[in-house]
């Protein structure tokens, strides 16, 4: 997802009636995740994201990234071996600061202020690791299928190889993202929503974060509804939607990581 245009405003379709969506209730949060080495599982926990977090991320995580990676553009031989990742350069600190711009600045956020979540898996010595990061907005009024309410994931990050290496003995976990995306959707059920869940794919993800989310069961949306606000109109082709009905199934998926200690 490219650089927030924190500025998208709720207000060009606030003229449209929206359709109120059936009550899901919540089924609680993914709580352990299975080692990469089938080893068994680690625990893992959902905190409210903290300027101490994405401080945290970017001394640790983020400046690896940035080292140890390319963005797609980036063809020049001294950093061709490396393998490409779409948040190089990224700014956890001030992507978690626009939170509060977002909220300020929006008479919508009164009701669904923007928010941000830390995935963090708990290493021996009970320290909690951030091993994902992501800033959505729950309530998000915009054109994508149809006009409508939708839950907007502004950011997303999973950490790379080397943070599990360092802090968590160098034992990856899957389904890192898969339960980024359910928290996602979680946070849309816990405001009435349905679930559905929108996204910007940044074009630096090439085909892989597209696959990658195709994947999860998004789909990409092309040009013919136009713009998903007024501010939101460019790259339309990288917009992708998880429909209610694919929402659901990400929540079935992942029952068995869930409520467990």
């Amino acid at each position: 997802m490219p650089y927030p245009q924190w500025a998208n405003c709720h207000l060009p379709f606030g003229i449209f009636s929206v359709t109120k969506s059936p009550r899901i209730n919540p089924p609680g949060p993914v709580s352990v995740l299975p080692r990469r080495d089938k080893t068994g599982y680690a625990r893992i926990e959902f905190l409210p994201m903290t300027a101490a977090h994405a401080t945290w991320w970017h001394q640790n995580v983020q400046s690896i990234i940035n080292t140890k990676y390319r963005a797609l553009s980036d063809s020049t031989p001294k950093n061709a071996h490396k393998k490409v990742r779409t948040d190089i350069d990224w700014d956890w600190e001030l992507w978690h600061w626009l939170l509060s711009v977002h909220n300020f600045g929006h008479a919508s956020a009164i009701k669904s202020p923007a928010m941000g979540l830390t995935l963090a898996a708990i290493n021996e010595e009970g320290f909690a690791v951030p091993i994902g990061m992501m800033t959505l907005v729950p309530r998000y009024l915009c054109n994508s299928d149809k006009i409508g309410e939708k839950t907007y994931l502004w950011f997303l990050a999973s950490a790379p190889s080397t943070t599990y290496d360092d802090w968590l003995d160098g034992k990856a976990l899957d389904g890192v993202g898969s339960a980024l995306i359910d928290a996602a959707i979680q946070e849309s059920y816990k405001v009435k929503a349905d679930g559905a869940v929108l996204l910007h794919a940044d074009p630096d993800g090439g085909q892989y974060l597209l696959d990658t989310y195709k994947g999860l069961g998004f789909t990409s949306l092309g040009s013919s509804f136009g713009p998903i606000t007024l501010f939101r109109w460019r790259n339309r082709s990288q917009y992708m939607l998880l429909g209610a009905k694919e929402a659901r199934k990400i929540i079935r998926d992942n029952e068995v990581y869930r409520n467990r200690t």
